[in-house]
């Protein structure tokens, strides 16, 4: 028993120094429970430089970005793509299209 709980130690700590909350991550994958996902690269645990966010189920169900983020936010060049298939290319400034 008392080893077992040595291994799930080690295993949670492996999980934890592995995660986006740490450091600077590329081409990591998050998921959320209604399906909302983002890949891309994270720096100290928020999204960072190139990715895509797509959301899940809910308001914007099916909505992609796909760009720059800086601090957790949607902030350079990118692409929005609504549900229904319209688009919007350009830039973002503090997670708004910059029109």
């Amino acid at each position: 028993m008392k080893h077992l709980l040595i291994i799930l130690i080690i295993l949670i700590s492996l999980l934890l120094l592995s995660s986006p909350l740490f450091g600077q991550e590329t081409d990591v994958l998050y998921l959320w429970e209604n399906g909302t996902k983002y890949k891309g690269e994270w720096k100290s645990g928020k999204k960072h430089g190139q990715g895509t966010f797509t959301y899940g189920k809910g308001k914007w169900e099916g909505e992609k970005y796909e760009g720059e983020f800086k601090d957790g936010y949607r902030h350079g060049k990118g692409t929005y793509t609504w549900s229904d298939g319209d688009k919007y290319v350009g830039e973002f400034k503090d997670d708004k299209p910059a029109w």
